[in-house]
């Protein structure tokens, strides 16, 4: 086995020594995109979780100014038939003043 031998030969060792570098590099760099990649996920969703908490009090706020909206518009229905009343009492009551 005398072709395995590399006792002798200078380059041997710094064929190891490149070789394991390239190896362990290799490894490092697929570790380290899984990792990278690991917390770009968790990033993503604690991002989405909150826009998801955000919107949702969002949409909170919208319902309550809705709501509120609806409110006002119901009193202002009541105000314009008040109004309207009044106009007609006003009309019954100036139609026998204007007749004279």
């Amino acid at each position: 086995m005398d072709f395995l031998d590399f006792s002798n030969d200078p380059w041997a060792g710094i064929f190891f020594v490149v070789s394991t570098m390239v190896i362990l590099g290799t490894v490092f760099t697929a570790i380290a995109f899984r990792v990278i990649g690991l917390l770009q996920a968790r990033s993503r969703a604690q991002i989405a979780a909150v826009g998801d908490h955000d919107y949702r009090e969002l949409a909170r706020q919208s319902i309550g100014k809705q709501d509120e909206l609806m409110a006002r518009f119901d009193r202002l229905e009541r105000m314009d038939m008040r109004l309207a009343e009044v106009e007609r009492m006003l009309r019954e009551v100036d139609e026998p003043v204007l007749a004279r």
